[in-house]
């Protein structure tokens, strides 16, 4: 008797949690491209510039058929409007994807959805950065490799990505140098993440 074919789970959704933040506060989504795997995560900073990771998440729908655009436009906005409606950003901060040889489509797919994101939210600012300008910022300032952070984190490196990055775009969106611990940063993600954490071991 033939096995049954087990059918692949699409994506779950994850559920974003209100957090009451003051109006004084900043606010910027922050997003790490990609076509498959796309963090996000919405960072905050209060009068006092203490830097709080609000949520973080792995995007359950990114455009990735560009043959039938109009369908996943509408679910990858819808995804992303969830954000925007709950927390408000002022700003969005997103890298631009390089290809550095990497064949397929996911290039055209990232572009897209930047595309769309600016047009959608054509109001609020949007800031685009490759991965080399805020990576070698961070290294610069910091004494830890981005990689050793990533097998600490029980996220994912996307998720983690799309924070750090968020962090560079508001510092130079307010022209402040914001007082943070790299290792506190990871923390808060685990803390915020709105999806399941990676289960290994420290």
């Amino acid at each position: 008797m033939a096995k049954k074919r087990r059918e692949k789970k699409p994506n779950a959704e994850y559920e974003l949690k209100a957090v009451p933040l003051k109006p004084t506060t900043k606010r910027v989504l922050a997003l790490d491209p990609g076509s498959t795997n796309m963090g996000i995560s919405l960072i905050a900073v209060n009068e006092n510039l203490k830097v709080k990771v609000v949520a973080n998440a792995i995007i359950t729908k990114p455009l990735h058929d560009l043959v039938r655009v109009n369908g996943g436009r509408s679910e990858f906005l819808t995804e992303i409007a969830r954000w925007v409606e709950l927390y408000a950003p002022q700003a969005i901060a997103a890298e631009r994807f390089q290809t550095r040889g990497i064949k397929g489509k996911t290039v055209e797919a990232v572009s897209i959805m930047l595309g769309l994101l600016g047009g959608k939210y054509e109001s609020l600012p949007l800031m685009l950065v490759t991965a080399g300008t805020w990576k070698n910022a961070f290294h610069r300032r910091f004494d830890v490799e981005l990689d050793d952070l990533y097998k600490l984190t029980l996220t994912t490196p996307h998720q983690l990505d799309s924070i750090l990055l968020g962090l560079y775009c508001m510092e130079k969106g307010m022209h402040v140098e914001l007082d943070y611990d790299p290792f506190d940063i990871v923390k808060q993600a685990e803390a915020s993440s709105a999806v399941r954490l990676i289960n290994k071991r420290r």
